[in-house]
């Protein structure tokens, strides 16, 4: 089953291993959440926040999660930010 853990677990696992290591590229990641329903209202935000990681940064599943959540709430507010200036 796909969810969120999974995907966050996924998530750990590409950022903990050495670059040449990897099980899973960026790509794949990104692939795998677009091809399911259920990450259609995350979809942006979850590729947007993939693009920001690194193979081999060494971010555990707790990292992952709290930076996930930190990157959506500047993106909220960035938007917000946005939509106020019009």
């Amino acid at each position: 089953v796909i969810d969120y853990d999974y995907i966050m677990s996924l998530l750990a696992k590409y950022s903990s291993r050495r670059p040449g290591k990897t099980t899973m590229t960026r790509e794949q990641l990104i692939s795998l959440i677009h091809a399911d329903a259920k990450f259609l209202d995350e979809r942006t935000d979850i590729t947007d926040y993939i693009n920001t990681l690194k193979a081999g940064e060494g971010l555990s599943e707790q990292d992952i999660r709290e930076g996930y959540t930190r990157f959506k709430a500047e993106k909220n507010a960035q938007e917000l930010t946005r939509i106020a200036e019009r």
